[in-house]
């Protein structure tokens, strides 16, 4: 179970961050340091938020107002 402040730091970083695609931006993995944590915290895995929003559907913020 992750504490109150862990969850504040996630929904913040949910609604404000934005992935840099590999491909478009060049990121190094430091680039994703923040987003693996915060995916480490939620779901256990420290990828498991590389994909929800790669479409475009508004995922981590929905996610982040679940979470809130």
């Amino acid at each position: 179970m992750i504490t109150d402040e862990e969850k504040r730091e996630a929904v913040e970083f949910l609604r404000s961050g934005e992935c840099l695609y590999w491909a478009e931006r060049r990121k190094t993995p430091l680039d994703c340091s923040r987003c693996m944590r915060v995916s480490e915290m939620l779901f256990g895995h420290y990828d498991a938020l590389c994909e929800l929003d790669s479409c475009g559907t508004g995922a981590w913020k929905k996610l982040a107002d679940l979470i809130d």
